[in-house]
């Protein structure tokens, strides 16, 4: 049976926060001691005034002590910016060095504070009045208590929370930096092939070629540039091929490869152009290729230039529609 019970570490957080909503309270309740005088606002106010910048000064200690270290990856590439890191690396030492060292003033600079802060928290009639100096030792009492309490649950919450959301937030950031430098990788590795596979193409080595495209569909069979490619190594061989038969059914391999091509790269004119060279070499019904050209032309019209060239298409040579079509002007 699964556990459905949350992390500790989430109770505890839900705990704090109900812990600070507590706090507020006797701060309320602190302020009502002085209804008498008016002032149960204004002292409530400063009283949560006091807290909140307690607070947050605690939240941001416990944000620098808790962020997580992220391990370099020491293969190069797309990595996080640990600027953040560093910077709480080196205010943890500080903190703590300086903590260390002056332990023992501590108390006093907090007792000064607090003096600083009681005249907000008593009445207004007794500021600076010699008579009430058992209010003002209370407000005293009161500031540092409002003090240490809110700072210590703000560290206690900033840590925790750093701890749960900013680590799982930065782990799934860096995690996606790593996906996307293995996606990179893998794709110029795949460029690499199909160049290298193109190259031997022009070069008439066109087993080296298939070496290198059968390469590259074995780790993605949905690679569209590979089976473009693959499709220009079967008809540079039904070219060459004697066997009539043989001929025809290399060409329909490379037309086969070229209609996954065009389904794998939708919206690219040269899978769609290789498709009407392949059926013009096959002898595939005239509509069929032109419509295929006009396609083609649409997508990249650069292809008008090389089309009445090329000696895949000599079947069309002296079609008037052919003609027509390559001749058209790009439509605005």
């Amino acid at each position: 049976m699964a556990d459905d019970r949350r992390p500790v570490s989430h109770e505890l957080l839900t705990q704090l926060q109900i812990v600070a909503v507590a706090g507020c309270l006797f701060v309320i309740l602190y302020a009502c001691r002085f209804w008498a005088s008016g002032d149960v606002v204004r002292i409530a106010t400063v009283g949560m005034l006091i807290a909140a910048s307690s607070l947050l000064a605690g939240f941001l200690t416990g944000f620098i002590f808790g962020i997580p270290r992220v391990v370099s990856d020491i293969s190069g590439g797309v990595q996080a910016n640990d600027n953040l890191i560093e910077i709480s690396n080196w205010l943890t030492k500080i903190l703590v060095g300086v903590g260390l060292i002056e332990l023992s003033v501590i108390p006093g600079k907090l007792w000064a504070l607090a003096a600083r802060l009681e005249s907000g928290l008593r009445p207004a009639q007794c500021a600076g009045n010699g008579t009430c100096t058992d209010l003002a030792t209370g407000a005293q009492a009161a500031a540092l208590a409002i003090v240490i309490f809110y700072f210590t649950f703000g560290f206690l919450w900033g840590y925790i929370w750093t701890r749960i959301y900013f680590e799982r937030d930065l782990g799934a950031k860096v995690a996606q930096l790593k996906r996307e430098k293995v996606e990179l990788k893998q794709d110029k590795e795949a460029t690499d092939l199909v160049l290298a596979a193109e190259l031997s193409i022009n070069n008439g080595q066109l087993d080296d070629a298939m070496r290198a495209v059968e390469k590259l569909l074995r780790n993605d069979p949905r690679d569209g540039r590979a089976v473009m490619t693959k499709g220009r190594i079967l008809k540079r061989e039904a070219t060459q091929a004697a066997d009539p038969e043989i001929r025809q059914n290399l060409l329909q391999q490379a037309l086969d490869c070229a209609k996954k091509a065009v389904e794998l790269m939708p919206g690219i004119a040269a899978p769609i152009y290789n498709k009407a060279c392949y059926e013009a070499l096959l002898g595939t019904d005239r509509a069929e290729v032109l419509l295929n050209l006009e396609e083609a032309f649409r997508l990249d019209p650069t292809l008008r230039k090389t089309a009445p060239d090329d000696s895949d298409l000599d079947s069309l040579r002296e079609d008037a529609d052919f003609i027509a079509l390559v001749n058209a002007k790009q439509s605005p």
